[in-house]
This record gives structure tokens, C-alpha cells and sequence, in this order.
């Protein structure tokens, strides 16, 4: 099962969430692959998430100087 995550700032961008188990236990992973968290920590994936999605939103959010 995936939870897509979007962000409310720029409700086009997103992230794919997914819980795996792993030889480590269950953890979540980004749609790239990386481990975000352990899946008893989901305040360290929210973390994650919105460290991933940061960049992203805010170059969709940037708007050249005039446009409206």
C-alpha cells in the first residue's frame, strides 16, 4: 500500500510513502527508495518527507517578479 503525501502549499507536489519490512523491521521508504524512518516513528518520516518536498514546493511556489 502507498500514501501519497502532498503539501498544501503547492498541492501538485507530492511524495509516495510505503511501509516495507526489512531485516531491520518495518520502515518507511520514499517513492526513490530511501529508509525515511522507522515505522514506530512516524514523526521522524513527516520530518523527512517535508525535508524531501521543501525544495520542490518552493520552486513551485516561487513566481517571477510581475506575474500574479
Amino acid at each position: 500500500m502507498r500514501l501519497r503525501v502532498y503539501s498544501a502549499a503547492a498541492p501538485c507536489v507530492g511524495e509516495s510513502v510505503m511501509a516495507v519490512e526489512s531485516a531491520g523491521g518495518c520502515w518507511y521508504v520514499s517513492s526513490t527508495g530511501s529508509l525515511l524512518a522507522p515505522c514506530g516513528r512516524v514523526d521522524l518520516a513527516v520530518r523527512e518527507v517535508g525535508a524531501l518536498l521543501l525544495p520542490i514546493v518552493r520552486a513551485a511556489t516561487v513566481h517571477p517578479a510581475g506575474a500574479r
